[in-house]
């Protein structure tokens, strides 16, 4: 019996690779549920515990800053490094990481 590494993508995985392909800035992107699990990831952020790590940076800074489970308020975490940056914040009960290449094409320039 011969097993093949076939792997099933969800709509929601999908529809970040396409959009994290139309702009070349870009590198990888991952989403966490409310229990820091995957949800969705493309590029350099498929990588095992990605969603777990970036979750636990969002819950330490909340921490950092006084928000609570119950009221977290707006977290933005923005780790920059010499060739990318790493930008991780929540909406509603999810955590995106995004990871983008440094000095790369901004939303609106030409």
């Amino acid at each position: 019996m011969e097993v093949k590494d076939e792997v099933v993508q969800d709509a929601f995985t999908l529809a970040l690779e396409e959009k994290s392909s139309s702009d070349g800035g870009f590198i990888g992107v991952v989403t966490s549920d409310c229990n820091g699990l995957r949800v969705g990831a493309t590029g350099s952020m498929k990588f095992e515990g990605a969603a777990s790590h970036v979750h636990a940076i969002k819950q330490r800074a909340a921490t950092l800053v006084g928000s609570t489970e119950n009221e977290p308020g707006d977290i933005l975490v923005d780790i920059q490094m010499d060739s990318r940056n790493i930008i991780i914040f929540g909406k509603d009960s999810f955590t995106f990481g995004v990871v983008a290449k440094q000095g790369g094409k901004k939303t609106g320039e030409n």
